[in-house]
């Protein structure tokens, strides 16, 4: 009996993915920009949400033509830690509040401490025992409470996360949220698989009355009904963690039981229950468990340094993009021999923040691009040597996948993975992007 054929939507941090799909193949793909964010002077990032629901019907308009099959159902997964707030009747009464806001880390006025410090004093114990996560900036915990802390929580309205929202701005909400999106939140109980009393009180979110769905470990979870256009709906499913989903496309654990997922955010995973308290827990698919170390520098810090190049590049007249040039045309003994101390922890969630990125023991002798460029390389792959390191510290894992775009772009990379971690790094092997392999092996059940 042949499947029949799916849409695959990967809402990610940079650019929004879509593929159309039928026996186990792709038939065609479009990407569009992931909505753009609005920078604020308190360290606010947010997103107007209506941009998202008016980008999945762009993407699902470029994927529909007479020439190619109706789908039966749109499977999704999207960037994690974001949340909004809504009236429960599809008005939102908060912008969605991306993963990389951090007014926690900003004061409420002169002389007050900010929310960030104030949660790790009060609540930071018991907020990674109950949550199998660390307490950083960007979290929807510290978001609800900065908001409680400026009276700006809207008493009774509904807490979403974005596949909720996605569902809610094209068709019909079941009113659940798959249990890799909740645990994002920094507000659900790992052990006890529910919404943790002692975090949404924390936070102010039980004193305002909010409104939380059902979590469920489901993972062919129903979200809702999705408007195709021509009056046709179709399921809407999944609603995973982007991590997850590009985790389980590169092959965890059938191909290995270790990953580096490497992108505009990154996270080194293995698919064992941790309870050292060393790494991170996240759930993941057919009730397994990942030990995760997050928020590895990548993507966002490597751009950091690319705009710094890009400026000094258009301020002498050049043109930009040099410092992508010149990453993607290191050798690994470049990248192996280069002598700069690069730091890139350049934002405070960064999973070993202390002060911001810098650039070190700069000489005479080393100063020039190609130097500084390998040596920034070398300071964002040496990272995921370290996490593995923490999460494999007796070496169990003799290989790991690669999985996410950013190796692409510097095709030494996997060979200096190898000589910096002593493993053998295996390529995810996949056409498309990890996380709609993901999706179609999920949907396809295999």
């Amino acid at each position: 009996m042949s499947s029949p054929a799916i849409l695959l939507v990967d809402f990610g941090a940079s650019r929004v993915k879509g593929a159309l799909a039928e026996e186990g193949h792709i038939l065609a793909r479009h990407e569009e920009p992931a909505p753009q964010a609005r920078y604020g002077v308190a360290g606010e990032v947010e997103i107007d949400p209506r941009g998202y629901g008016t980008l999945l019907k762009t993407i699902i308009g470029r994927l529909s033509s007479p020439s190619l099959p109706r789908p039966k159902a749109l499977w999704l997964c999207t960037e994690m830690h974001g949340f909004m707030l809504e009236d429960g009747k599809g008005t939102a009464l908060t912008p969605y509040i991306s993963w990389r806001d951090m007014r926690a880390t900003y004061p409420l006025s002169s002389g007050d401490e900010p929310t960030l410090s104030a949660c790790e004093r009060q609540s930071g114990e018991q907020f990674s025992r109950i949550t199998g996560m660390r307490l950083k900036s960007g979290l929807p915990f510290l978001g609800l409470a900065h908001l409680a802390r400026q009276k700006n929580l809207p008493r009774g309205a509904r807490f979403l996360t974005l596949p909720e929202w996605i569902a809610v701005s094209v068709g019909s909400y079941a009113g659940r949220v798959h249990v890799s999106s909740a645990a994002g939140t920094g507000l659900y109980d790992l052990d006890a698989a529910k919404w943790s009393e002692t975090l949404l009180a924390a936070c102010g979110a039980s004193s305002a009355e909010l409104r939380f769905a059902d979590p469920t470990s489901a993972d062919d979870m129903e979200l809702g009904c999705c408007d195709v256009g021509q009056r046709a709906a179709v399921s809407l499913c999944g609603g995973f963690g982007d991590l997850q989903a590009a985790v389980y496309g590169a092959g965890v654990p059938s191909r290995a039981r270790a990953a580096f997922n490497i992108g505009t955010g990154s996270q080194v995973v293995r698919a064992v229950r941790d309870l050292s308290g060393k790494a991170e827990r996240r759930p993941y698919f057919a009730n397994r468990e990942l030990a995760a170390i997050t928020h590895i520098p990548s993507g966002r810090a490597l751009n950091l340094f690319a705009g710094l190049f890009d400026g000094i590049a258009h301020g002498s007249g050049g043109a930009p993009g040099l410092f992508w040039r010149l990453l993607g045309s290191l050798t690994f003994d470049q990248i192996l021999n280069a002598p700069l101390t690069v730091n890139m922890n350049a934002f405070p969630g960064a999973w070993r923040f202390s002060g911001g990125a810098s650039i070190g023991a700069l000489l005479e002798r080393c100063a020039s691009a190609e130097t500084v460029v390998a040596s920034i390389a070398l300071a964002w792959l040496r990272q995921y040597a370290e996490a593995l390191g923490i999460i494999d510290a007796d070496r169990e894992e003799r290989e790991v996948v690669v999985a996410g775009g950013l190796p692409r772009r510097c095709p030494a990379a996997l060979k200096s993975l190898e000589v910096l971690t002593g493993r053998r790094m295996l390529p995810s092997g996949v056409e498309e992007d990890e996380t709609l392999a993901g999706l179609l092996r999920l949907a396809a059940g295999t």
